[in-house]
């Protein structure tokens, strides 16, 4: 396991925050499964704008492993492969909820994951991860 992979997971060790996973209101998708999620994350489901936490967010790390199985470099790997043969455009990054939040509630398409304590009526929870 790389130095990496291992602070992935202390970090998901030390994240005690339900993960909401949300998007915009008049979305009419009203769930998803994790699996579901994690597809879209690692590029297999194009069908929506995706937003990420910034790296240093302690949710990003928990998020990646609870949805796609996968650390904070294999995702960056994934997304080096998807950008760079064309398949994809990375997921858009977000410094915190409140930019989250804003970027889900103008766009139907999106999709993205914030602290549950920080959903407002900007947003849908479509899955909580514990």
């Amino acid at each position: 396991m790389t130095f990496a992979g291992l602070l992935g997971l202390l970090a998901v060790g030390t994240v005690q925050a339900d993960i909401a996973v949300v998007v915009n209101p008049k979305s009419l998708v009203s769930s998803l499964s994790a699996n579901q999620v994690g597809e879209a994350y690692i590029g297999r489901v194009g069908r929506y704008h995706l937003v990420n936490l910034a790296e240093s967010s302690p949710l990003r790390a928990g998020f990646f492993s609870k949805t796609t199985h996968k650390d904070a470099v294999q995702m960056k790997a994934v997304w080096a492969k998807l950008t760079f043969t064309g398949k994809a455009l990375p997921p858009a990054e977000a410094a915190g909820a409140a930019e989250v939040k804003k970027i889900v509630a103008a766009d139907e398409k999106a999709l993205g994951y914030i602290d549950k304590k920080d959903v407002d009526d900007w947003v849908k929870i479509v899955l909580l991860l514990p």
